[in-house]
This record gives C-alpha cells, sequence and structure tokens, in this order.
C-alpha cells in the first residue's frame, strides 16, 4: 500500500467528510444568495489529464484509477467515496466489480469532474476497443453510473472541458490499426476536437488534422465555440528529417519549421475555421482564447477575437501563462536570475504582485475564482500546493499543501 493511501481516512469519519464536501460543491448548504458551487467550474491540469481544479477542489485519479478529492480549504485528501466502512478496492482481476464508486479504470481515460451535480468521466471501463471511449454519467457521489455518448477514432484525450451543457474536448491518436483493430504501426499521426452535448449526449467531431505530426496543446470554450492551438511541422518535413535532427541543432529545426495554427469550432454551425498561424516562435501557449509566444524581440500575445497582437514588455518570462477575469499572470526572472517575479497584466498595465528566490519559487498551475494553485518543490519534494487570491495580489506567501506527488 502506497504512502497516499496510507494517508487517506477510513471508514464513518471520512464517509461523512466526503459526503458534507459532495453537498458543498453541489451547493446544497449555501445561502441562497451565494454562488452555486455546484456549478463551478474546472480547469484541467496541463500534464496530467487526470487531474482538475476548481475553486474548492481538486479531483484526480491515483495510479489505481480511484477518485480522490482534496478540499481546498482544509487540504485533506479523500477518496471520493460516501458509503461507510468501504475498504476502496479498485478494479483487479479479483474484484471485476467494485463496489467502490469511486473505483474506475480504463486506459488513456481522462479526468473525473463534477458538473451540474453530476460526475463525469470519459473512458472505456472495458477496455474493448483502443479508439472507442464513452461518457459515464453518475449521481454527485459516483452512484449510479452508466454510459451515454460513444466516441469512435479516438485513441487518448489530453484535454477535456465541461462548459454550459456541453464537453469539449481534444484527442490524439498516433497507432494504425486493421480492421480487425489490430495495431500494425504507431507513426499515424491525428488530431482532432470533438463536442458532446448533455441535453441528449449527440456528438460532433470537428476536423482531423493529419499533416506534420500534429498534436493540440490547448482548448478554450466560450460563446459556443471552441478554441484550440494545434502545433505540426510545416510543409515538405519528413519523418527522417526529423529523426537526423535529433542528432544535431534540434532546437533550431524545432523553432524553424513547427507551426501553430489557431482553430475556432462553431458548435451551432459546425464549422471549423482557421483564426492564425504562427511560425518562427518559440513556446506558444494558450491561455482562454489568447496565444502567448516568443520572438526574438521578447513576449507577445496574439487576441484570439480580436485578432490583434501586442507585445508584452517583461523580460526573462518563462512558465505557464494563465488567465482568470480578464487578467493575464506571468512569471519571469529576474536579470541576474536570482529572483522569480510574478505579474499581473490587465488593460495594458502591468503590476507586481510576488518575489521569490529562484531556488524557492514556484509555477502557477491553474487559477480558478480564489484559489492559485502552484506546483512547488520544498525540501525535494514535488508540492501541488494553493495560495489565496488575496495573499498572493499582496507579496504573502503561504501556501496551504494539497498533494505530494513524489510519496504517491
Amino acid at each position: 500500500m502506497n504512502k497516499t493511501v496510507k494517508r487517506l481516512l477510513i471508514g464513518i469519519p471520512a464517509a461523512a467528510a466526503v459526503c458534507a464536501l459532495i453537498f458543498f460543491l453541489q451547493g446544497r448548504n449555501r445561502k441562497k444568495d451565494s454562488p452555486d458551487a455546484g456549478n463551478e467550474e474546472y480547469r484541467y491540469d496541463i500534464v496530467d489529464n487526470t487531474q482538475n481544479y476548481s475553486e474548492h477542489s481538486v479531483l484526480y485519479l491515483d495510479d489505481s484509477k480511484r477518485l480522490h478529492m482534496i478540499d481546498t480549504a482544509t487540504g485533506k485528501d479523500m477518496i471520493y467515496c460516501d458509503k461507510p466502512n468501504c475498504t476502496h478496492e479498485g478494479y483487479s482481476r479479483k474484484n471485476l466489480n467494485p463496489s467502490c464508486p469511486a473505483a474506475f479504470q480504463g486506459l488513456n481515460c481522462c479526468g473525473t469532474v463534477l458538473h451540474n451535480r453530476h460526475l463525469y468521466f470519459i473512458g472505456n471501463m472495458a477496455d474493448e476497443d483502443l479508439r472507442t471511449k464513452y461518457l459515464y454519467v453518475m449521481d454527485a457521489n459516483g452512484e449510479n453510473r452508466r454510459k451515454t455518448a460513444k466516441l469512435e477514432g479516438v485513441e487518448r484525450i489530453p484535454y477535456v472541458l465541461y462548459r454550459d451543457h456541453y464537453v469539449v474536448g481534444s484527442y490524439d491518436n498516433v497507432c494504425e490499426l486493421t480492421e480487425d483493430g489490430q495495431v500494425i504501426s504507431n507513426d499515424k499521426y491525428e488530431t482532432g476536437i470533438f463536442v458532446i452535448d448533455l441535453d441528449d449526449y449527440s456528438v460532433q467531431m470537428g476536423n482531423k488534422i493529419t499533416d506534420g505530426q500534429p498534436v493540440i496543446t490547448g482548448i478554450h470554450y466560450e460563446n459556443g465555440s471552441v478554441y484550440y492551438l494545434a502545433v505540426h511541422y510545416g510543409e515538405g518535413i519528413t519523418d527522417q528529417m526529423v529523426s537526423e535532427a535529433f542528432t544535431g541543432d534540434f532546437e533550431a529545426f524545432y523553432n524553424e519549421h513547427l507551426e501553430y495554427d489557431l482553430y475556432r469550432y462553431d458548435i451551432a454551425e459546425k464549422e471549423t475555421v482557421l483564426v492564425k498561424t504562427l511560425k518562427h516562435v518559440k513556446s506558444p501557449q494558450m491561455a482562454e482564447s489568447d496565444v502567448y509566444f516568443f520572438t526574438e524581440d521578447g513576449l507577445f500575445a496574439y487576441d484570439g477575437k480580436s485578432g490583434e497582437t501586442k507585445q508584452i514588455p517583461i523580460a526573462n518570462a518563462s512558465g505557464q501563462m494563465q488567465k482568470a477575469k480578464d487578467a493575464a499572470y506571468i512569471g519571469a526572472y529576474s536579470d541576474d536570475r536570482s529572483e522569480r517575479i510574478y505579474y499581473r497584466v490587465k488593460n495594458g498595465q502591468i503590476e507586481e504582485l510576488m518575489r521569490r528566490p529562484s531556488d524557492d519559487s514556484f509555477i502557477i498551475a491553474a487559477i480558478c475564482g480564489e484559489s492559485v494553485y502552484i506546483d512547488y518543490t520544498e525540501n525535494g519534494q514535488y508540492w501541488l500546493c494553493v495560495l489565496s487570491m488575496d495573499d498572493f495580489n499582496h507579496n504573502r506567501f503561504n501556501p496551504r499543501k494539497l498533494r505530494n506527488y513524489d510519496e504517491e
């Protein structure tokens, strides 16, 4: 049994704690004039597609595919099960039908999310087909699980968002299959997006991208449209050229030949529009519908809605750019790299929020309401922590530890 499991509460106290937090997230114990936490949005983790953040909780699947909930306010990590005295046994050859509602299984599945008082999960619990996934819908406590929408031709799902009455996500395929589903190669690259309507579980598939070893690196939903950024090699680049570049100056090859396409998919019209292609840029990343990128002249932001490109006069920026409430949050090193400085950029104004010694700094993983989730290393241990937005705004570093990645 690993160290994370040993920390977990078992039995009636744990069941009561989980039940209370589920009720809180559904808004059942909120005042009428308070925000409904049952409708708060979750944001995906850009590295671990089984982890999602909201203002008040973190949901993630452990190595045994058991769903955990972390209460952001207290830091408690609990298996997502409100059954008294449940042993929380996951799927195994000896336990094909676990009774614990926190037990999931499946290859290339993605994170479980609480949305509109239901729990959702995308995967294939039977592992019956490499490229078949299902949307599973459950009660908020994980009970009464059922299959709904079916996704075909989908191998890996790195990013999923639940917004309004839609599930939007991206997929990557690399395997070439025979008619009976046998893998014959693992270098047939495809990528695209899907949309599931939660009202009737109908499925839309956006345009499939196949040229240049494409990969989608981020998605965003807004007002009935899905924005997504796809990276691929430019025209004329062969697999052999890519392989040979690894023995030479691969970074130069990478910067010269990679292209980045920002698309917008209109759900109502079922139409895909190429919004912008970026060439000869470094490290583009999405933050909502914007794309941040570097050139020899510094840091720039392309606005996916207005079409404007503006330079951001912050030197030595690095790490994940985040957006929240129309503001961008950017980390950068000081000129001598002794400090990491965190800025907020809004309406053209740049405000310094916090400074940390470089060897005791952090990366912003997500911003959800008043919760700033950070990846932080302390004494050689790699942690997921949370700061309050108020502390972040006033240069107070009081992180609450939520998850020790090294102990799992």
